[in-house]
């Protein structure tokens, strides 16, 4: 909603601070603690895939404990509450380092950036943030870059939303790694590997008495499995992951004889990759336009049945928003297919052939 945005950013309007734990807590407190836990494997020179799950849980119970003991003036260990809910995080972390250790160990890409600054120029726009992680992986005439995104909630990887204009962050943040990949291997081309969003969780499991170690090890993998999008290229796929014959439980992709199934909706080519990159780009500087122009519109998005953009927002005492008031409405997203808005974003895909499962140079 253009309104929210100018309240927030133009008039800098805030909700009274109040020294209680919001949720938005937790997630910042899981944002540090695998950012800590990452730095200190760095700094003892020992990565996180080398670690056995013992020690993963012991670095997971310390990263946790000094991150929560200076966060906010101690509010994570202000109440026997808050001290359970920085238990249960502690559980928690340890599960989310040894299922991204198990990842980082199936594959080729290492971490070459955690919580990254970016300020990111764009003609009259400019966009500042922190991308949670940053990995590449290399050969002789590629770079492969590939960004993850931390999630404490729900959020997952969704087509129609980035066609709307809602969902743009996880996509500027490979659009940020690229340009400073190119910077840093000007001779080598930068291929996108992929771009997912992490959901920070402890999977429950059914029981089953017959299950092993290593199948339970597997189905906490598949529960854990990132979202987001992946190239369609099987050469690139390898490099996220060695193992995978006709699935993975690390990757939303499946293999069919020789090649990558490119029907499913978590895959594209580089080609697409490209295209939406460069709409994702466009979609933002025409926001700067908006922004420059004046449009404080009070127009928020219905998100779905039950859910719009005014569900969560703190501003509505003063926009007023109401729509059984003549003038005031939600505005629909998109009714367009996932292929349908490919065609859109990339309208000389399909005749290239580029999609189609077949695997192409780069």
């Amino acid at each position: 909603c253009a309104y929210q945005h100018f309240l927030r950013y133009g008039l800098r309007l805030q909700e009274r601070e109040s020294f209680d734990l919001q949720m938005y807590d937790i997630g910042n407190l899981y944002h540090g603690a695998l950012e800590q836990s990452f730095r200190k494997a760095k700094e003892e020179k020992r990565p996180l895939e080398k670690m056995e799950e013992a020690e993963l849980r012991t670095l997971a119970a310390e990263s946790v404990s000094e991150t929560s003991a200076s966060y906010n003036h101690g509010i994570l260990m202000d109440t026997a509450r808050n001290q359970y809910l920085v238990r249960k995080a502690t559980d928690i972390t340890s599960t989310t380092l040894w299922a991204l250790a198990e990842q980082l160990r199936r594959g080729d890409f290492r971490v070459d950036g955690l919580e990254k600054s970016f300020d990111y120029l764009r003609e009259d726009m400019r966009l500042t943030g922190r991308i949670d992680r940053v990995d590449i992986a290399e050969d002789e005439g590629h770079v492969y870059v590939k960004v993850i995104d931390y999630k404490s909630g729900k959020t997952s990887f969704d087509l129609t939303r980035i066609y709307d204009g809602m969902q743009l962050q996880l996509t500027t943040y490979l659009n940020v790694a690229m340009a400073e990949a190119a910077e840093r291997y000007p001779d080598r081309e930068i291929v996108p590997a992929a771009m997912f969003y992490y959901h920070i969780e402890d999977p429950v499991l059914d029981y089953d008495p017959a299950r092993t170690a290593s199948d339970t090890a597997h189905e906490r993998l598949k529960k854990l499995m990132m979202d987001g999008l992946v190239n369609t290229e099987l050469s690139v796929v390898q490099k996220l992951d060695h193992e995978i014959q006709q699935s993975s439980d690390i990757l939303p992709v499946t293999i069919k004889p020789g090649v990558v199934d490119a029907s499913k909706k978590n895959v594209a080519s580089t080609k697409r990759f490209q295209d939406l990159r460069h709409f994702v780009d466009r979609k933002m500087q025409g926001f700067a336009r908006e922004i420059r122009s004046g449009v404080i519109g009070v127009h928020p998005m219905r998100l779905s049945s039950d859910t719009t953009a005014c569900s969560w927002c703190p501003y509505h005492s003063i926009c007023g928003f109401d729509p059984r008031i003549e003038g005031y409405q939600y505005r629909s997203g998109t009714l367009l297919k996932p292929e349908d808005i490919w065609n859109e974003i990339s309208p000389e895909e399909k005749s290239h052939g580029m999609d189609d499962g077949t695997e192409t140079g780069h």
